[in-house]
């Protein structure tokens, strides 16, 4: 019932478009397509469903209605009546939907109205009414304070062991209470023991009352863990970033959707990895012969997965314990190629643990991430970092070395802050020799008495105003000094590039506070691109063969310069890429290509060329503020401003805003 034509994406590893079953009470002989939105859609990674007829004579019918009205239609059947049945049997549907919601909360003691009292009322027979301070006192419970600007409440939220979050006492103490009465009326022992270790914490219990001052004294959020002694804190402008984040979060899932619950910014930084022992290698080349990898390599290969490089096992040969080591060794399965680079990409599969002979996909990938060009592990997510990364331009994962593997304690401490680029406006100078340096308290008492609590929408405007107010290059201070109009300025800025050349900007220490802070990146132009592209040739050279194309996009930096990068189709249908020596012969993979040539290949760092940006541009990289992973940037030509995303740019370049729009970038004088 699908067309061949219809146009197919992946997502979370389901292919859509696909088929689906017709809702209850539709007529028989229907099926449902269920499909995704297009990547230009706003409602990217979201699906919809149309309903076809099995006889093929009624295809992508728009919903419930126009499907009964064309069952009557062809039956000779009272629309009326049949849609009525219809909306009986759906809202006999949802009926049962919340009846077995309704009884699964309540099992996990989310109860309500009487059933919700019983609960409370079972709980304090038990333990008699629980007390903020006696909760924070359970083993491994943490506790935050957030400071709300208007009022100055610090409303608290307790965390469990599993994450949890209970921002009404009432409401653990119902789910103490079901838990009590599941068990027949007797209290579970690991309960008594925790709410006894809360009442005799009595360190936890004085600590708790500083809560709400450390919450004021930061400006936003304090969360505390009376067993670990640690602290974590979250200034109001982070606060109000995750708000708003939150809000537009709840926008797109919808009303239904349920959030999940706050976490505090945990900056990534090369620091954070560590040496890994691993050793990625074919199923049939893997030391590992335990029946559970052998049956289910069986599995794979029945499946069509026969190929050696189809499936990738990946062991660690030490920290077995690491917990991020458990979660990465497994088997891997061949998911597809990158299209710019031609290195394939591996999803992590095992056996279905309810079905049996069924295979499940998991959300762990080996994959080439050209943004860090290096092979990485992980979820594969643009807004997380990678747990594992190996540097090196190889052709395949199971050639790279060596891999750094995320340390194990990684997110349990208080985080860091995200280097970033801050505003002129933001950088402290240090106190003079006969002034004595405040602490933290004293400067946050000395703001709050000479400085009213703002409004979250006074908040937004601040957030905006240093926006607008971020490091201004020496141009724009000149322009703002003598008044000149921004068009002079950028042609001004345009002139000193164009006469000095787009020699890259080295890398120098932070500079001190009367000179602002500098953008120390790489920043680099079309010229210094070192990657070749199957667009600098016009036709396919006359020495390769004839059943083989060229390959678009950016070729493999390592490439020898009297090479070429082509695309071939396998006896399986597969395109792939192949490589051509001088002489016309066809090679597979990079240490073929260093076999003919009888040398090892080194490849410089890539630099690659979007075919969309203009060649006046400049690219470069910045550290995101919310994890510290470098972003690529484009760079206006006058060099005082750059944009993040190609919708930015191109919109910026159709209206004749270039120089005018983005951020202001700080390039330190030459």
């Amino acid at each position: 019932m699908i067309s061949s034509k219809s146009k197919k994406y992946n997502i979370n590893g389901i292919e859509y478009p696909r088929e689906v079953p017709a809702p209850e009470g539709f007529p028989p002989g229907w099926v449902g397509i269920e499909q995704a939105y297009g990547e230009k859609s706003k409602y990217h990674g979201q699906t919809y469903t149309r309903y076809s007829s099995l006889d093929g004579k009624y295809r992508l019918v728009l919903n419930a209605k126009g499907v009964i009205e064309k069952h009557c239609d062809d039956n000779g059947l009272d629309f009326e009546t049949e849609f009525a049945k219809y909306e009986k049997a759906k809202a006999e549907r949802i009926e049962r939907r919340k009846e077995i919601a309704a009884k699964e909360a309540e099992a996990r003691g989310l109860a309500k109205g009487q059933v919700r009292e019983d609960m409370i009322a079972v709980s304090r027979q038990h333990f008699g009414e629980l007390k903020g301070d006696i909760v924070f006192g359970f083993p491994g419970w943490r506790c935050r304070w957030d400071l709300l600007p208007d009022s100055g409440q610090t409303p608290k939220t307790f965390t469990d062991p599993d994450g949890n979050e209970f921002k009404l006492l009432k409401d653990l103490e119902c789910k103490l209470g079901t838990k009590i009465t599941q068990n027949g009326g007797v209290v579970p022992a690991e309960m008594e023991e925790m709410v006894k270790a809360g009442k005799n914490n009595t360190e936890a219990r004085a600590l708790f009352h500083t809560g709400s001052q450390k919450a004021r004294e930061s400006g936003g959020s304090v969360e505390l863990n009376a067993w670990s002694s640690e602290v974590q804190t979250q200034t109001a402008e982070e606060r109000l970033r995750w708000k708003l984040e939150r809000e537009a979060e709840r926008s797109r899932l919808g009303s239904g959707k349920r959030l999940k619950p706050r976490k505090f910014f945990h900056p990534v930084t090369p620091s954070d990895y560590n040496s890994w022992n691993v050793m990625l290698s074919f199923p049939s080349d893997s030391s590992d012969t335990s029946p559970d990898l052998q049956g289910l390599v069986a599995l794979l290969s029945s499946r069509g997965f026969s190929k050696k490089s189809s499936l990738l096992h990946v062991a660690s040969t030490g920290q077995t314990e690491h917990r991020y080591a458990k979660a990465l060794v497994g088997l891997y399965c061949l998911k597809g190629k990158d299209e710019e680079s031609g290195r394939p990409c591996y999803q992590g599969v095992a056996a279905s643990s309810k079905v049996a002979g069924a295979v499940v996909a998991l959300d762990r990938y080996i994959y080439w991430s050209a943004r860090h060009e290096r092979w990485e592990m992980g979820t594969m997510k643009t807004n997380k970092a990678c747990i594992a990364f190996a540097l090196g331009e190889c052709a395949a994962p199971d050639e790279a070395k060596p891999w750094c593997l995320l340390r194990a304690d990684f997110g349990s401490e208080a985080p860091s802050a995200a280097p970033s680029i801050l505003p002129v406006s933001e950088v402290k100078s240090e106190p003079s020799s006969n002034e004595a340096p405040k602490t933290p308290r004293e400067e946050v008492s000395k703001k709050a008495k000479h400085e009213p609590p703002k409004t979250p929408k006074e908040e937004v405007q601040v957030s905006k105003k240093a926006k607008h107010e971020a490091v201004k290059t020496p141009e724009v201070a000149a322009q703002k000094k003598v008044g000149a109009s921004p068009k002079d300025a950028s042609v001004n800025s345009a002139a000193s590039v164009s006469s000095s050349g787009s020699a890259a900007v080295s890398k120098e220490a932070s500079a001190s506070a009367d000179s602002g802070v500098y953008h120390t990146e790489r920043i680099w132009g079309y010229e210094e691109r070192t990657t070749r592209r199957g667009s600098d040739l016009t036709e396919r050279p006359k020495h390769w063969p004839e059943d083989v194309e060229i390959a678009q996009g950016p070729w493999n930096p390592w490439l020898p310069s009297d090479w070429g990068q082509c695309k071939a189709v396998t006896d399986g249908g597969r395109t792939v890429t192949k490589f051509v020596s001088p002489e016309g012969f066809i090679v597979s993979t990079r240490s073929e290509v260093e076999r003919k040539v009888g040398r090892k290949l080194e490849g410089e760092k890539a630099r690659i060329w979007p075919d969309w940006l203009p060649h006046d541009w400049f690219r470069s990289e910045i550290a995101r503020s919310t994890d510290g992973a470098m972003v690529p940037i484009f760079i206006t030509p006058c060099k005082t401003r750059f944009l993040r995303q190609r919708p930015e740019v191109d919109k910026c370049i159709a209206d004749g805003k270039v120089g005018q729009r983005g951020t202001l970038l700080n390039v330190r004088p030459a």
